[in-house]
């Protein structure tokens, strides 16, 4: 129970996945074409259709606080970074739960302007430090037909 322990003192990170598109609706979260860890096209630049989706497991005691959820999109050969900061507030009616947590989604639609070639890290970050990161790779098609 070790684990467990976090969870009922501050929030914590239990995901971070990307895709083509993410929807949260009804407490329930979307993902279309998710789990990606390859970009192709045919010419750079190019804007590509991203979806990021952060799960954030929260005590229901601290369901009533403001949290800050930075999102890090990091372009690793291009020395550019774009950082996005989404505020996390936290209103979830306090209800009877065997776990005492709530699952709070944050999702992220976007046209990411990818410059060129290479490899890309997208992080999300709470305030108390904690991250998840996923990466890929943005490919030209044409160097991959031989």
């Amino acid at each position: 129970m070790g684990g467990c322990r976090k969870f009922m003192n501050e929030p914590t990170l239990e995901f971070l996945l990307i895709g083509d598109s993410v929807e949260n609706a009804n407490g329930k979260l979307y993902l279309m074409g998710g789990g990606w860890m390859q970009f192709n096209s045919n010419q750079f630049p190019v804007a590509a259709r991203l979806g990021i989706a952060v799960s954030i497991l929260v005590p229901s005691k601290l369901a009533t606080e403001r949290k800050q959820l930075p999102i890090h999109i990091i372009c690793s050969n291009a020395n550019m970074t774009l950082q996005l900061e989404a505020n996390v507030e936290i209103d979830s009616p306090l209800a009877e739960s065997l776990l005492d947590l709530r699952r709070i989604f944050v999702t992220l639609n976007m046209n990411l302007p990818i410059q060129s070639p290479g490899k890309y890290e997208i992080k999300a970050r709470l305030d108390n430090g904690e991250e998840k990161m996923v990466h890929f790779e943005a490919i030209l098609r044409s160097a991959q037909l031989n």
